[in-house]
């Protein structure tokens, strides 16, 4: 399964991030990628993700929220959820 990660980087290597991602996980999604920030999805362990030498900070992601949503509705959604079901990964 798939797991949705976010790691910061140097500012204004958005595209050299692009690039060295898409060639060392075969799986990778990138979701979203700002200037400094990728948010992206992918099966590899969270080891192998720390890792990359490029990247100064990595997390797991544990749900993205739109921005339309108010503040009200997200903080009813976080207390719903199951955090152990969401944080539960292997490194298979």
């Amino acid at each position: 399964m798939k797991r949705l990660y976010f790691s910061t980087f140097i500012s204004g290597f958005q595209e050299l991030i692009k690039q060295e991602l898409n060639k060392h996980f075969d799986d990778l999604e990138i979701e979203l990628l700002l200037d400094g920030l990728v948010v992206y999805k992918t099966e590899s362990s969270l080891e192998k993700i720390i890792q990359q030498p490029y990247f100064n900070n990595s997390y797991l992601l544990l749900k993205m929220f739109s921005q339309t949503q108010n503040l009200n509705l997200i903080i009813n959604n976080i207390l719903k959820s199951d955090l152990e079901k969401s944080v539960n990964y292997s490194n298979s």
